[in-house]
């Protein structure tokens, strides 16, 4: 249940969120290797758009120009 409701979260504020959640429902989800995981999911979106945010909207500004 974790993973679909957190798998678009990509902001230093969800995470936060999450942390505290976990931290306050330390049994919340699947265990523990569900909660990590979908910390590291959010992580890696956060990382993902730090790399690529640019560059997809420059990409998408070039479409809407044509």
């Amino acid at each position: 249940m974790i993973r679909p409701v957190t798998s678009s979260f990509s902001t230093q504020q969800r995470l936060k969120e999450m942390q505290d959640f976990f931290a306050k429902y330390p049994e919340a989800g699947a265990g523990a290797s569900s909660r990590k995981t979908a910390l590291e999911n959010v992580q890696n979106n956060i990382r993902w758009l730090e790399q690529y945010k640019s560059t997809v909207e420059s990409w998408i500004q070039t479409l809407n120009e044509s």
